[in-house]
Protein backbone atom coordinates (compact mmCIF):
# COMPACT_ATOMS: atom_id res chain seq x y z
CA UNK A 1 0.00 0.00 0.00
CA UNK A 2 1.51 3.35 -1.05
CA UNK A 3 0.41 6.40 1.32
CA UNK A 4 -0.31 9.97 -0.10
CA UNK A 5 1.72 11.38 3.02
CA UNK A 6 3.62 9.35 5.56
CA UNK A 7 6.33 10.90 7.28
CA UNK A 8 8.15 9.91 10.77
CA UNK A 9 6.84 6.65 10.90
CA UNK A 10 8.34 5.18 14.58
CA UNK A 11 8.22 1.96 16.39
CA UNK A 12 5.65 2.07 19.11
CA UNK A 13 5.34 -0.48 22.09
CA UNK A 14 3.28 -0.27 25.32
CA UNK A 15 3.53 -2.32 28.29
CA UNK A 16 0.02 -3.45 27.85
CA UNK A 17 0.00 -6.87 25.71
CA UNK A 18 -2.58 -6.36 22.85
CA UNK A 19 -3.97 -9.81 21.64
CA UNK A 20 -5.89 -10.43 18.39
CA UNK A 21 -8.35 -13.27 18.57
CA UNK A 22 -9.30 -14.62 15.16
CA UNK A 23 -12.13 -17.27 15.02
CA UNK A 24 -12.25 -19.51 11.64
CA UNK A 25 -14.35 -21.56 10.52
CA UNK A 26 -13.52 -23.38 6.87
CA UNK A 27 -11.55 -19.98 5.82
CA UNK A 28 -9.21 -21.89 3.75
CA UNK A 29 -10.11 -19.27 1.10
CA UNK A 30 -8.79 -16.12 3.10
CA UNK A 31 -7.37 -16.89 6.34
CA UNK A 32 -4.01 -16.26 4.86
CA UNK A 33 -4.80 -13.07 3.86
CA UNK A 34 -5.71 -11.68 6.96
CA UNK A 35 -2.59 -13.63 8.75
CA UNK A 36 -0.58 -11.78 6.17
CA UNK A 37 -1.65 -8.82 6.97
CA UNK A 38 -1.32 -8.76 11.00
CA UNK A 39 2.03 -10.18 10.35
CA UNK A 40 2.88 -7.26 8.23
CA UNK A 41 1.37 -4.73 11.12
CA UNK A 42 2.45 -6.24 14.12
CA UNK A 43 6.50 -6.06 12.28
CA UNK A 44 6.08 -2.69 12.78
CA UNK A 45 5.71 -2.60 16.34
CA UNK A 46 7.23 -4.34 19.51
CA UNK A 47 6.41 -7.81 18.68
CA UNK A 48 6.32 -8.83 22.10
CA UNK A 49 3.62 -6.54 22.95
CA UNK A 50 1.22 -8.59 20.57
CA UNK A 51 -0.04 -11.98 20.29
CA UNK A 52 -2.33 -13.77 17.25
CA UNK A 53 -4.69 -16.04 18.95
CA UNK A 54 -6.71 -18.66 16.03
CA UNK A 55 -9.78 -20.46 16.99
CA UNK A 56 -10.10 -23.13 14.41
CA UNK A 57 -13.68 -23.86 14.62
CA UNK A 58 -13.98 -27.46 13.64
CA UNK A 59 -12.89 -26.82 10.58
CA UNK A 60 -13.30 -29.55 7.86
CA UNK A 61 -11.45 -28.09 4.52
CA UNK A 62 -7.71 -26.97 4.78
CA UNK A 63 -7.57 -24.61 7.08
CA UNK A 64 -5.89 -26.12 9.77
CA UNK A 65 -2.67 -27.31 8.05
CA UNK A 66 -2.56 -23.23 6.67
CA UNK A 67 -2.39 -22.51 9.89
CA UNK A 68 -0.20 -24.66 11.07
CA UNK A 69 2.48 -23.30 8.02
CA UNK A 70 2.61 -19.73 10.16
CA UNK A 71 4.78 -22.32 13.27
CA UNK A 72 5.51 -19.72 16.11
CA UNK A 73 4.13 -16.35 14.60
CA UNK A 74 0.71 -17.64 15.64
CA UNK A 75 -1.51 -19.42 18.85
CA UNK A 76 -3.66 -22.24 17.27
CA UNK A 77 -6.65 -23.58 19.25
CA UNK A 78 -8.78 -26.16 17.86
CA UNK A 79 -12.59 -27.12 19.22
CA UNK A 80 -15.00 -28.63 18.19
CA UNK A 81 -17.82 -26.70 16.06
CA UNK A 82 -19.97 -24.64 18.19
CA UNK A 83 -20.24 -21.42 16.47
CA UNK A 84 -18.51 -18.07 15.76
CA UNK A 85 -19.44 -16.90 19.47
CA UNK A 86 -18.31 -20.11 21.29
CA UNK A 87 -15.52 -19.71 19.19
CA UNK A 88 -14.45 -15.66 20.60
CA UNK A 89 -15.81 -16.74 23.77
CA UNK A 90 -13.26 -19.84 23.96
CA UNK A 91 -10.31 -17.60 22.43
CA UNK A 92 -10.95 -14.93 25.38
CA UNK A 93 -10.35 -17.57 27.88
CA UNK A 94 -7.08 -19.04 26.33
CA UNK A 95 -5.20 -15.24 25.76
CA UNK A 96 -1.29 -15.07 27.46
CA UNK A 97 -1.95 -11.00 27.72
CA UNK A 98 -5.06 -9.55 30.14
CA UNK A 99 -4.36 -6.01 28.54
CA UNK A 100 -6.47 -5.32 25.52
CA UNK A 101 -8.61 -7.66 23.10
CA UNK A 102 -9.07 -7.14 19.20
CA UNK A 103 -11.72 -10.16 17.41
CA UNK A 104 -10.75 -9.53 14.25
CA UNK A 105 -12.63 -11.97 11.28
CA UNK A 106 -10.53 -14.69 9.27
CA UNK A 107 -12.30 -13.32 6.10
CA UNK A 108 -11.24 -9.72 6.11
CA UNK A 109 -7.96 -7.58 6.14
CA UNK A 110 -6.24 -5.37 8.61
CA UNK A 111 -4.30 -1.73 7.37
CA UNK A 112 -0.61 -2.32 7.80
CA UNK A 113 -0.34 0.56 9.98
CA UNK A 114 -2.93 -0.15 12.28
CA UNK A 115 -0.93 -1.17 15.43
CA UNK A 116 0.74 1.99 15.31
CA UNK A 117 -2.49 3.79 15.51
CA UNK A 118 -3.82 1.88 17.76
CA UNK A 119 -0.62 2.01 20.34
CA UNK A 120 -0.30 5.48 19.94
CA UNK A 121 -4.03 6.12 21.25
CA UNK A 122 -3.60 3.54 24.15
CA UNK A 123 0.23 5.66 24.80
CA UNK A 124 -2.02 8.92 24.80
CA UNK A 125 -4.93 7.60 27.03
CA UNK A 126 -5.23 3.98 28.24
CA UNK A 127 -8.96 3.90 27.69
CA UNK A 128 -11.82 1.38 28.41
CA UNK A 129 -11.99 0.96 24.90
CA UNK A 130 -11.08 2.12 21.05
CA UNK A 131 -13.32 2.41 18.23
CA UNK A 132 -11.33 3.13 14.62
CA UNK A 133 -13.28 3.61 10.99
CA UNK A 134 -13.32 1.07 8.44
CA UNK A 135 -13.19 0.61 4.68
CA UNK A 136 -15.66 -1.42 2.76
CA UNK A 137 -14.42 -3.72 0.24
CA UNK A 138 -16.52 -5.09 -2.46
CA UNK A 139 -14.96 -8.13 -4.54
CA UNK A 140 -11.51 -9.59 -3.58
CA UNK A 141 -9.22 -6.38 -4.47
CA UNK A 142 -9.17 -2.86 -1.94
CA UNK A 143 -8.64 0.33 -2.91
CA UNK A 144 -5.60 2.17 -1.70
CA UNK A 145 -6.30 4.67 0.44
CA UNK A 146 -4.59 8.13 1.39
CA UNK A 147 -3.83 8.76 4.77
CA UNK A 148 -2.34 11.37 6.73
CA UNK A 149 0.80 11.27 9.31
CA UNK A 150 0.80 9.14 12.12
CA UNK A 151 1.75 12.56 14.36
CA UNK A 152 -1.29 14.57 13.30
CA UNK A 153 -3.22 14.54 16.18
CA UNK A 154 -6.41 15.38 14.94
CA UNK A 155 -6.78 11.70 14.22
CA UNK A 156 -7.16 10.76 18.19
CA UNK A 157 -9.42 12.02 20.10
CA UNK A 158 -11.03 10.90 23.51
CA UNK A 159 -14.75 10.20 24.62
CA UNK A 160 -15.72 10.85 28.28
CA UNK A 161 -18.98 10.20 30.60
CA UNK A 162 -21.75 11.62 28.34
CA UNK A 163 -20.21 11.81 25.44
CA UNK A 164 -19.88 8.00 26.08
CA UNK A 165 -23.26 7.95 26.24
CA UNK A 166 -24.93 10.38 23.73
CA UNK A 167 -22.00 9.50 20.75
CA UNK A 168 -21.86 5.60 21.44
CA UNK A 169 -24.36 4.08 23.52
CA UNK A 170 -27.61 6.23 22.35
CA UNK A 171 -26.99 5.13 18.64
CA UNK A 172 -26.21 1.94 18.90
CA UNK A 173 -29.17 1.07 20.46
CA UNK A 174 -31.04 0.68 17.18
CA UNK A 175 -33.03 3.47 15.03
CA UNK A 176 -35.60 5.89 16.84
CA UNK A 177 -38.38 7.84 15.58
CA UNK A 178 -35.45 10.13 13.69
CA UNK A 179 -34.24 7.04 11.78
CA UNK A 180 -37.72 5.95 10.83
CA UNK A 181 -39.13 9.63 9.71
CA UNK A 182 -35.65 9.56 7.17
CA UNK A 183 -37.26 6.41 6.41
CA UNK A 184 -41.03 7.76 5.67
CA UNK A 185 -39.28 10.89 3.77
CA UNK A 186 -37.27 8.18 1.46
CA UNK A 187 -33.98 8.16 3.01
CA UNK A 188 -31.88 5.75 4.00
CA UNK A 189 -32.64 5.10 8.39
CA UNK A 190 -29.14 4.34 9.11
CA UNK A 191 -26.90 7.12 9.55
CA UNK A 192 -22.88 7.22 8.50
CA UNK A 193 -21.20 7.80 11.18
CA UNK A 194 -18.36 5.17 12.10
CA UNK A 195 -18.92 5.19 15.73
CA UNK A 196 -22.76 4.00 15.22
CA UNK A 197 -21.47 0.32 13.86
CA UNK A 198 -21.48 -2.80 15.84
CA UNK A 199 -19.22 -4.90 14.29
CA UNK A 200 -17.18 -6.34 16.82
CA UNK A 201 -13.71 -6.01 14.65
CA UNK A 202 -14.14 -2.13 14.95
CA UNK A 203 -13.66 -1.97 18.64
CA UNK A 204 -10.30 -3.24 20.90
CA UNK A 205 -11.98 -3.90 24.04
CA UNK A 206 -10.29 -3.96 27.53
CA UNK A 207 -9.54 -7.48 29.07
CA UNK A 208 -10.51 -6.26 32.93
CA UNK A 209 -13.98 -4.59 32.31
CA UNK A 210 -14.81 -8.08 30.49
CA UNK A 211 -13.58 -9.89 33.10
CA UNK A 212 -14.49 -7.51 35.75
CA UNK A 213 -18.67 -7.59 34.76
CA UNK A 214 -18.35 -11.15 33.05
CA UNK A 215 -19.11 -10.27 29.84
CA UNK A 216 -18.71 -12.72 27.02
CA UNK A 217 -20.65 -13.80 23.61
CA UNK A 218 -24.08 -15.16 23.88
CA UNK A 219 -23.35 -18.36 22.21
CA UNK A 220 -27.08 -18.84 21.44
CA UNK A 221 -27.96 -15.48 19.59
CA UNK A 222 -28.56 -16.23 16.29
CA UNK A 223 -27.70 -12.62 15.17
CA UNK A 224 -26.58 -8.87 16.72
CA UNK A 225 -24.14 -10.83 19.71
CA UNK A 226 -21.49 -8.99 18.70
CA UNK A 227 -23.52 -5.83 19.00
CA UNK A 228 -24.84 -6.47 21.92
CA UNK A 229 -21.95 -7.45 23.62
CA UNK A 230 -20.02 -3.99 22.82
CA UNK A 231 -23.59 -2.18 23.78
CA UNK A 232 -23.38 -3.62 27.04
CA UNK A 233 -19.35 -3.36 27.65
CA UNK A 234 -20.35 0.24 26.64
CA UNK A 235 -22.23 0.80 30.11
CA UNK A 236 -19.20 -0.06 32.24
CA UNK A 237 -16.42 1.77 29.86
CA UNK A 238 -15.98 5.48 31.59
CA UNK A 239 -13.62 6.49 28.34
CA UNK A 240 -13.39 5.51 24.38
CA UNK A 241 -10.18 6.48 22.18
CA UNK A 242 -11.52 7.49 19.03
CA UNK A 243 -9.50 7.09 15.81
CA UNK A 244 -10.37 8.56 12.75
CA UNK A 245 -8.56 6.77 10.42
CA UNK A 246 -9.57 3.69 8.54
CA UNK A 247 -8.02 0.59 9.61
CA UNK A 248 -9.67 -2.66 8.69
CA UNK A 249 -10.83 -3.59 5.35
CA UNK A 250 -14.58 -5.64 5.76
CA UNK A 251 -15.20 -7.75 2.69
CA UNK A 252 -18.88 -7.83 1.82
CA UNK A 253 -19.63 -11.17 1.52
CA UNK A 254 -22.75 -13.27 2.03
CA UNK A 255 -23.16 -14.95 5.22
CA UNK A 256 -24.09 -18.30 4.90
CA UNK A 257 -25.40 -17.68 8.33
CA UNK A 258 -27.52 -15.17 7.77
CA UNK A 259 -28.82 -16.45 4.83
CA UNK A 260 -29.81 -19.77 6.35
CA UNK A 261 -32.33 -17.11 9.15
CA UNK A 262 -33.38 -15.14 6.42
CA UNK A 263 -34.61 -18.12 4.58
CA UNK A 264 -35.97 -20.21 7.50
CA UNK A 265 -39.05 -18.35 9.56
CA UNK A 266 -38.51 -20.19 12.92
CA UNK A 267 -34.70 -18.82 13.19
CA UNK A 268 -36.30 -15.79 11.85
CA UNK A 269 -38.85 -15.23 14.80
CA UNK A 270 -35.97 -16.54 17.15
CA UNK A 271 -33.11 -14.17 16.11
CA UNK A 272 -35.53 -10.93 16.50
CA UNK A 273 -36.96 -12.23 20.05
CA UNK A 274 -33.74 -12.13 21.06
CA UNK A 275 -32.10 -8.93 19.85
CA UNK A 276 -35.33 -7.34 21.32
CA UNK A 277 -34.87 -9.36 24.82
CA UNK A 278 -31.31 -8.20 24.89
CA UNK A 279 -32.13 -4.60 24.03
CA UNK A 280 -34.31 -4.71 26.54
CA UNK A 281 -32.04 -6.35 28.94
CA UNK A 282 -29.25 -3.97 28.20
CA UNK A 283 -31.96 -0.66 28.67
CA UNK A 284 -32.43 -2.12 32.24
CA UNK A 285 -28.67 -1.87 32.85
CA UNK A 286 -28.88 1.23 31.42
CA UNK A 287 -31.54 2.40 33.89
CA UNK A 288 -29.68 1.15 36.71
CA UNK A 289 -26.05 2.63 35.54
CA UNK A 290 -27.54 5.86 34.61
CA UNK A 291 -30.97 6.23 35.30
CA UNK A 292 -31.57 6.83 31.74
CA UNK A 293 -34.83 4.68 30.01
CA UNK A 294 -33.13 4.48 26.49
CA UNK A 295 -36.44 2.31 25.15
CA UNK A 296 -37.27 5.44 22.56
CA UNK A 297 -33.27 4.75 21.22
CA UNK A 298 -34.73 1.58 19.39
CA UNK A 299 -38.02 1.61 18.42
CA UNK A 300 -37.87 2.24 15.07
CA UNK A 301 -36.07 -1.17 15.46
CA UNK A 302 -38.72 -3.24 17.01
CA UNK A 303 -41.23 -1.65 14.72
CA UNK A 304 -38.90 -2.62 11.71
CA UNK A 305 -38.53 -6.13 12.88
CA UNK A 306 -42.40 -6.52 13.46
CA UNK A 307 -42.98 -5.82 9.49
CA UNK A 308 -40.16 -7.56 8.42
CA UNK A 309 -41.41 -11.36 10.42
CA UNK A 310 -45.10 -9.95 9.30
CA UNK A 311 -43.29 -10.32 5.33
CA UNK A 312 -41.12 -13.03 5.48
CA UNK A 313 -43.61 -15.16 7.49
CA UNK A 314 -46.85 -14.64 5.74
CA UNK A 315 -44.83 -15.40 2.60
CA UNK A 316 -44.05 -18.89 3.33
CA UNK A 317 -47.24 -19.80 4.74
CA UNK A 318 -50.18 -19.24 7.02
CA UNK A 319 -50.92 -21.55 9.93
CA UNK A 320 -47.93 -21.56 12.33
CA UNK A 321 -46.37 -18.93 11.13
CA UNK A 322 -49.08 -16.42 12.60
CA UNK A 323 -48.49 -17.24 15.82
CA UNK A 324 -45.00 -16.37 15.90
CA UNK A 325 -45.78 -13.17 14.44
CA UNK A 326 -48.33 -12.43 16.64
CA UNK A 327 -45.54 -13.93 19.66
CA UNK A 328 -43.46 -11.03 18.67
CA UNK A 329 -45.52 -8.32 17.28
CA UNK A 330 -47.60 -9.15 21.53
CA UNK A 331 -43.89 -8.88 23.38
CA UNK A 332 -44.39 -5.94 26.17
CA UNK A 333 -41.16 -4.30 24.76
CA UNK A 334 -42.34 -4.27 21.02
CA UNK A 335 -45.56 -3.43 21.16
CA UNK A 336 -45.49 -0.65 23.66
CA UNK A 337 -42.45 0.60 21.28
CA UNK A 338 -44.92 0.25 18.38
CA UNK A 339 -47.09 2.45 19.75
CA UNK A 340 -45.12 5.27 20.41
CA UNK A 341 -43.77 5.25 16.42
CA UNK A 342 -45.53 8.62 14.97
CA UNK A 343 -46.80 8.57 12.19
CA UNK A 344 -47.54 12.08 10.73
CA UNK A 345 -45.07 11.83 7.78
CA UNK A 346 -45.72 8.39 6.99
CA UNK A 347 -46.96 7.61 3.18
CA UNK A 348 -50.38 6.12 3.27
CA UNK A 349 -48.49 2.53 2.21
CA UNK A 350 -46.21 2.68 5.63
CA UNK A 351 -48.97 4.39 7.60
CA UNK A 352 -51.98 1.34 6.77
CA UNK A 353 -49.93 -1.61 8.56
CA UNK A 354 -48.64 0.20 11.28
CA UNK A 355 -51.86 1.90 12.40
CA UNK A 356 -52.90 -2.25 12.54
CA UNK A 357 -50.25 -3.29 14.43
CA UNK A 358 -50.56 0.03 16.75
CA UNK A 359 -54.50 -1.03 17.10
CA UNK A 360 -53.09 -4.85 17.80
CA UNK A 361 -54.85 -5.93 14.41
CA UNK A 362 -52.02 -8.82 14.23
CA UNK A 363 -54.52 -11.08 12.72
CA UNK A 364 -55.88 -8.26 10.47
CA UNK A 365 -52.38 -7.55 9.26
CA UNK A 366 -51.07 -11.01 9.02
CA UNK A 367 -54.08 -12.05 6.43
CA UNK A 368 -53.82 -9.00 4.61
CA UNK A 369 -50.48 -9.51 3.87
CA UNK A 370 -50.46 -13.07 3.42
CA UNK A 371 -53.28 -12.37 0.57
CA UNK A 372 -51.33 -9.46 -1.02
CA UNK A 373 -48.23 -11.70 -1.50
CA UNK A 374 -50.40 -14.77 -2.98
CA UNK A 375 -51.62 -12.35 -5.79
CA UNK A 376 -48.42 -11.52 -6.69
CA UNK A 377 -47.52 -7.84 -4.64
CA UNK A 378 -43.95 -6.79 -3.95
CA UNK A 379 -43.88 -6.13 -0.40
CA UNK A 380 -40.46 -5.12 1.30
CA UNK A 381 -39.43 -3.06 4.33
Amino acid sequence: MTWAVVQNIKTISMKNKLSIVIPCYNAEKYIRKCLDSLLVAVAKVDRECCEIVVVNDGSTDGTLDILQQYGTNIKILTTENQGVSAARNHGLANINGGGYIWFVDADDEVDEHCLQFIFKSLQQNPADAIVFDFEYVKGENKKETVRRNLADDKKFRVLKDDAVFTEAITPLFGLSQMNVDRFFEGESPYVSDFLCRGYVWHYILKYSVLQENNLFFRADMKFGEDAMLFLRYLCYAKEINVINEKLYYYYERTSGALERIKANPKLLFESKMQLAEERTSINELCIKQFGKDMSRCYDGSLLFSALELCIKLSREKYRGNINLFRHYASYAPVSEAIKRIELAKAPLKYKLPIKLLQLNYLRLLYSLMYIAQRIGCKINV
